[in-house]
């Protein structure tokens, strides 16, 4: 019997191109899949769920047709706010405050009940689970290692200047300048499409998540890569602009 790799070709949508294309692995014989897992400040509801249905779906389907697959899903623990804005509260920190509780007791009582929906829907244990607080000292390094040649500062954080790379927004095939749907306007910020990378505590206010970075104290606005070259599952809510904003964050290793 031939392998499954050998059969009829398994083709997926390629956001990028806009078109159904062959699936082409960066390694051979290997599939790497991340998805985005919850924020953990309250219970996912079935449209919530519906993603990591696709995700499970979309490795059996690699697994089935030979491939090795490597599946990571992230969960955000900290750093999410109430606004796709670069503004707004924590809604970690908010939901905390609303229960009298701490920020990390918030997190596993709905981290916990996330996984008991996982498995409930019988969906398979990904390769590696994540948290994002467990990669807070990866996530300053990658803050100050792109910091003098991509970011600037402002008061409420420090800001990627998309500006500075040359095929930004291809991903939504976005006209930056004209702005984006889901950013409020930042006062100061270059770029209507400019992102926080790291987003500082206001002044006056300590927060039960922080940290501390040279241009102030506060909590990362990006992810860890896990996987290097990667397929994410995402919706396309996030296409415009989340994952354009990941797109320029992650160059090939």
């Amino acid at each position: 019997m031939r392998p499954m790799t050998e059969a009829a070709p398994l083709k997926l949508f390629n956001s990028l191109t806009r078109q159904l294309e062959p699936f082409q692995p960066v390694h051979p014989g290997e599939a790497r899949v991340y998805s985005c897992g919850p924020t953990v400040y309250n219970y996912p509801h079935i449209g919530n769920m519906r993603a990591y249905v696709f995700a499970d779906v979309l490795g059996r389907t690699l697994a089935f047709k030979g491939y090795k697959l490597t599946h990571v899903i992230n969960i955000t623990d900290v750093g999410h706010l109430t606004d796709d804005a670069d503004a707004g509260e924590d809604k970690m920190e908010k939901m905390a405050a609303e229960r009298a509780q701490s920020i990390w007791d918030i997190a596993e009582h709905y981290k916990q009940a996330y996984w008991a929906d996982v498995k409930a829907l019988n969906i398979r244990q990904p390769a590696q689970w994540t948290v994002a607080t467990d990669y807070v000292p990866q996530m300053i390094d990658f803050a100050k290692g792109i910091a003098e040649k991509h970011c600037y500062e402002l008061e409420s954080g420090l800001y990627f200047d998309v500006s500075t790379v040359a095929d930004y927004g291809r991903l939504a095939r976005a006209v930056t300048e004209e702005g984006e749907g889901r950013i409020d306007e930042v006062e100061g910020k270059r770029n209507a499409a400019d992102f926080a990378i790291w987003r500082k505590t206001p002044a006056g206010e300590k927060r039960q998540m922080e940290w501390d970075l040279a241009v102030g104290p506060g909590r990362s606005g990006v992810a860890p890569r896990m996987l290097g070259h990667v397929g994410r599952g995402a919706g396309l809510s996030v296409r415009h602009p989340h994952r354009r904003h990941r797109s320029p964050r992650d160059p090939p290793p």
